[in-house]
């Protein structure tokens, strides 16, 4: 599952918490997050892969869209 959001301190994070509780993988798009506040963007994002990836994973829309191309032309 990938997400993408605003307020990610807030809708966002809740969004990735539920669906990790619910037994997704979920992948945040990192530059299609925004806050108020750019440190509350970064800390949230750290906060949520921390320890291995504990609630989510994190990638850039680059990273993202190179690999999926790899696996579509696989």
């Amino acid at each position: 599952m990938m997400v993408a959001g605003v307020t990610t301190e807030v809708c966002m994070q809740s969004t990735v918490r539920e669906a990790t509780d619910r037994g997704y993988e979920p992948l945040i798009i990192t530059d299609t997050t925004m806050s108020y506040f750019e440190r509350y963007r970064q800390q949230t994002v750290e906060q949520l892969v921390a320890q291995g990836a504990l609630v989510a994973w994190a990638a850039n829309s680059t990273t993202v869209i190179k690999a999926l191309s790899k696996a579509c032309n696989a």
